[in-house]
């Protein structure tokens, strides 16, 4: 039998306690509020989460602190790459220009090198169109140098110029790299219906779509 001591009018009194009067009280944790109606498993849980979510605000400290070093680090790497890169291309457009003052610096070719590099696009477009439209010019130049410098339409045209003034006999692999995939397409059909009969095509297939090699594939196959 359980007792509780109870004071009535300043005397202290005895009464039974029955068991179903007995509830079972937690000793709540600094700041943790009281609910008459939240049972012991609905505490728990509540700390089981307040838990999660303090690791998770960790854990997010910890990746954030790990991306912004990575990121650094790759900064740093992307950084010295531009370094590298620039610093080819100078020296490959050093040789480039160097080689032709060596062999002639007089010649058509290596004046045109030098000056492309610090002409408008305008002005390399109306230089292009001279040339295409001149078959002694384009004798004197070599189409794959100047390419760099003019835009992609006019690689084409000089292109198309370079393959029908030479009958498709020029060394056009250097070159290739600056045409677009529309111009391949109109080389390869004109090559199938026979107006380039000497044209070097096995230089063009790395560069041509996969419906151009299929086109070349059944016209092989079919002669």
């Amino acid at each position: 039998m359980k007792l509780e001591k109870v004071i009535i009018d300043g005397k202290e009194y005895y009464r039974e306690i029955k068991d179903e009067e007995i509830v079972e009280v937690e000793s709540l944790e600094e700041g943790e509020e009281s609910s008459e109606f939240e049972s012991k498993p609905e505490k728990k849980e509540k700390r089981d989460v307040q838990i999660f979510f303090e690791k998770v605000g960790k854990g997010a400290k910890d990746v954030g602190v790990k991306m912004f070093d990575g990121a650094k680090r790759i900064g740093t790497k992307i950084t010295v790459g531009a370094k590298d890169l620039g610093a080819k291309m100078k020296e490959g457009t050093e040789r480039l220009f160097n080689r032709d003052k060596s062999d002639d610096p007089s010649s058509t070719e290596a004046k045109l090198l030098r000056l492309l590099p610090y002409m408008s696009e305008e002005d390399a477009h109306e230089f292009c169109k001279k040339l295409v439209a001149s078959d002694e010019m384009m004798k004197k130049v070599n189409v794959a140098d100047i390419m760099p410098f003019v835009s992609k339409d006019d690689c084409d045209a000089l292109f198309l110029k370079c393959i029908i003034i030479t009958d498709g006999k020029s060394d056009i692999a250097k070159a290739v790299p600056y045409v677009s995939k529309t111009c391949l397409a109109v080389v390869v059909d004109d090559y199938i219906n026979g107006k380039y009969p000497d044209l070097d095509m096995d230089s063009l297939y790395p560069f041509l779509a996969d419906e151009e090699i299929k086109k070349i594939f059944y016209h092989i196959i079919s002669e």
